[in-house]
Formats: C-alpha cells, sequence, structure tokens
C-alpha cells in the first residue's frame, strides 16, 4: 500500500477561468483540487438543470477531501433567470496544488 508523506508541503495555485455569461455547458475541467462558482451577475444563475441555484452575489465551492486526490468538473449546464437582472456573469475560479519544490 502506498503511504502519503505527511512532511510534504503543497501550495495551492489558483486559476480563473473565462466567466459564463450566456446560457451554456461549462466545458469540463479534469484534475483539481476545487473549484469556485460565483454569481457575480444580477440575474439568478440555475446549475445543473436547475438542480442548484445561485442567486446574485453567492458563492459555491467543490473541493476534494483527501490528500493527492483530484476531482473533474464536468456536465454542469448553466441556465439564466432574467426575471431576477439582466446581467448575466458567473465567475470560475480553480484551484491546483502542486508539492512545494
Amino acid at each position: 500500500m502506498n503511504r502519503i508523506n505527511q512532511n510534504v508541503k503543497y501550495i495551492l495555485r489558483p486559476w480563473a477561468e473565462s466567466p459564463i455569461t450566456q446560457n451554456r455547458v461549462i466545458p469540463p475541467i479534469y484534475d483539481i483540487d476545487a473549484i469556485i462558482l460565483r454569481n457575480a451577475g444580477t440575474a439568478t444563475v440555475n446549475l445543473w438543470n436547475g438542480a442548484y441555484t445561485l442567486a446574485p452575489g453567492e458563492t459555491v465551492s467543490f473541493n476534494v477531501t483527501t490528500l493527492e486526490s483530484t476531482i473533474d468538473f464536468a456536465d454542469c449546464n448553466v441556465s439564466f433567470d432574467t426575471s431576477t437582472g439582466a446581467n448575466q456573469k458567473l465567475q470560475i475560479l480553480t484551484l491546483k496544488s502542486s508539492p512545494c519544490t
């Protein structure tokens, strides 16, 4: 069985993805440690065909919970409910860890 070296320090490197400004699917993002989605517009954002909703200004994040694991973020439909506002903008920030050298 592999043992994880607990003495290795990791650094999280953020990356801002292109914001989503129209109804569409977020392109797949692979091998990340965390993803943060923020509704930076005035329109309500519906994710996964309305299974999860972000009001204006709200943020949600998904992250791994074990060391040396990653997630793939895919198949997330985004639609905007413009009855709450006309500005459509979903910001996406990903985080990936790498060992400090």
